[in-house]
């Protein structure tokens, strides 16, 4: 018998209706300040430590991306929805609902555009099971659960319910944590009196439910003793995909995105101890959370709001050399990366072909740069479309960093830009190749060199092809414009 899930989000309002206030943003992402879930979970303080890096989170939702603030943390997605089984795991829902989710986890940070997410150095690997309308059926979740612990997952978010428990699922997610995978579902929408939801009412999984800016229950949050932990849910900045929404950020409500919340914390806390045991990835986040509302747990709230500064600091309270060095930086040509916690000990780069977790060896898609030694690194024409990792000898052995996101040699100068715009002007890349422009979607066209659209505001893809010109490879890059009225 197949049963429906719903996703975990309640409607959406558009970002140009906010009036938030933040600390000012140490950071390069100019819509940081406006992101207030960010600040009341202290993921700022969290990223002095580390960010993710390596973490692959599986999102299991209708699908994540594309889009130019999360692309370089996106690894290929599949859709499992019953009858399709293709390899496209892109966003296809009415309201951008698996791109919301996957942005707040882990958009990237320092790239000069829009948001961070709470992991920004976690890649996401998106698994579609939902439809156009935000339903599917628990049959495609249990299928997706187990891909996601096959393709080595660590985080497997649900931002979805249903009503009624299915053994497959069930099944699904005990596999998944033997294996030693978290998975972390939405607690619901349906107000004070709903059903519990399910699969947040297993034990198995972390339940997480919406708070608002105050720490209160947000107003759709549920009620019942199957809610573990709170988190920021309530008017949440993050990607859409332009191409389906007219805009590339918006805001959304729901238990959906407090999971979120939830999935990225644990990701940082994975990425400074890869083997912690998936109890004490729990019971760390659970023990270090803020109360809020009534003194100690509540039906309402959980043990309170999640806080990955106070999570970190107590994994690394409890394993002090659980530290590994990782690799962080503006994932662009030219881009300064550096290495976090490498101290004093020698630090090699690699330029790779593949992407990978960290590991005591050095891949054999990976080969060493030449010259490029210490704790930063100015990335160069070379590293175009190549990943980067860090070889750090320290005194207790070979440590090789998971490889950074692609490196990009063709970015854009802005998201944002009037009709009319020169194509040369809005599409940065330093290779001095010839440039060919290819409108996929979105009711754009290119006139004398320039983006024009009958429709503003409109939102483009254009494929940007750069032919290979020394030092630089050929370059292919499918980028995201909106366009707006001159």
């Amino acid at each position: 018998m197949l049963r429906r899930l719903a996703a975990a989000a309640t409607a959406a309002v558009l970002c140009g209706s906010l009036l938030l206030a933040a600390p000012a943003a140490a950071s390069s992402d100019p819509l940081l300040p406006e992101q207030w879930g960010a600040w009341a979970i202290n993921a700022p303080a969290a990223w002095q430590t580390a960010t993710g890096t390596g973490v692959v989170v599986a999102v299991v939702d209708s699908g994540s991306g594309p889009h130019p603030d999360l692309d370089a943390n996106l690894l290929p997605g599949t859709d499992l929805r019953t009858g399709w089984g293709g390899p496209d795991g892109s966003d296809i829902g009415a309201i951008g609902h698996g791109t919301h989710v996957a942005g707040t986890i882990a958009a990237v940070a320092g790239n000069g555009i829009g948001i961070a997410g709470v992991a920004p150095g976690a890649r996401i690997l998106p698994l579609r099971i939902l439809g156009p309308e935000g339903a599917g059926t628990t049959r495609d979740l249990a299928i997706a659960i187990g891909a996601a612990v096959s393709a080595g997952a660590r985080i497997v978010n649900l931002s979805l319910g249903s009503l009624n428990e299915d053994a497959r699922v069930t099944s699904a997610i005990a596999d998944a944590t033997a294996r030693n995978v978290l998975v972390v579902a939405a607690a619901g929408n349906d107000g004070p009196s709903g059903t519990p939801k399910w699969p947040a009412s297993s034990d198995l999984t972390l339940a997480v439910t919406a708070l608002d800016r105050d720490g209160n229950p947000a107003a759709s949050g549920q009620r019942g003793s199957y809610i573990d932990i709170g988190a920021p849910g309530t008017a949440i900045l993050s990607t859409v995909p332009g191409a389906l929404r007219g805009r590339d950020y918006e805001v959304q409500s729901g238990s959906s995105m407090a999971a979120a919340f939830v999935s990225g914390t644990a990701a940082i806390l994975v990425s400074i101890k890869p083997d912690i045991a998936v109890q004490e990835l729990r019971e760390i986040m659970l023990a270090t959370a803020r109360d809020v509302g009534a003194p100690g747990r509540d039906d309402a709230t959980g043990v309170g709001m999640v806080d990955a500064a106070a999570a970190v600091a107590e994994l690394l309270r409890r394993y002090p050399s659980a530290m590994q060095p990782s690799v962080d930086g503006d994932y662009r040509v030219g881009g300064t990366f550096f290495v976090r916690a490498a101290g004093p000990s020698p630090v090699t780069w690699l330029r790779c072909t593949e992407p990978g977790a960290a590991t005591a060896r050095i891949p054999r898609s990976c080969r060493a740069i030449p010259g490029a030694t210490g704790a930063t690194y100015a990335s160069r024409p070379r590293d175009a479309q190549r990943f980067l990792r860090a070889v750090v000898d320290g005194p207790s052995g070979r440590f090789v960093t998971a490889t950074t996101g692609r490196v990009m040699a063709v970015t854009l100068s802005a998201p944002e830009t009037p009709s009319g715009t020169l194509l040369a002007d809005l599409v940065a890349t330093p290779s001095l190749g010839a440039r060919r422009y290819t409108v996929l979607d979105g009711g754009c066209a290119v006139q004398g060199g320039a983006l024009v659209a009958a429709v503003a505001p409109s939102t483009c893809r254009i494929r940007v092809r750069v032919a290979a010109r020394a030092p630089y490879p050929a370059l292919n890059t499918v980028l995201v414009v909106a366009v707006v009225a001159p």
